[in-house]
């Protein structure tokens, strides 16, 4: 696929096999596949169906935020 973890000296290619791993996800997935990543800079971003018909998908995390009484 590509060619710059096997040019990168092995020293510079630990620091970033997690990034490396992250775009080779992205070079192989399919239209089809589950767990798909959408944002390279954001890679827990997911799609969100609305169901509305001016905008029937968005994308981004769903969040929950929690207050107590103290």
């Amino acid at each position: 696929m590509c060619e710059l973890p096997i040019k990168l000296p092995e020293i510079a290619l630990q620091y970033e096999v997690k990034r490396f791993s992250l775009h080779e996800l992205v070079l192989t997935q399919q239209p089809k596949d589950k767990n798909k990543v959408y944002s390279l800079h954001e890679p827990d971003v997911y799609c969100v169906g609305k169901g509305k018909d001016n905008k029937p998908y968005s994308y981004g995390r769903k969040a929950s935020i929690v207050a107590t009484r103290e």
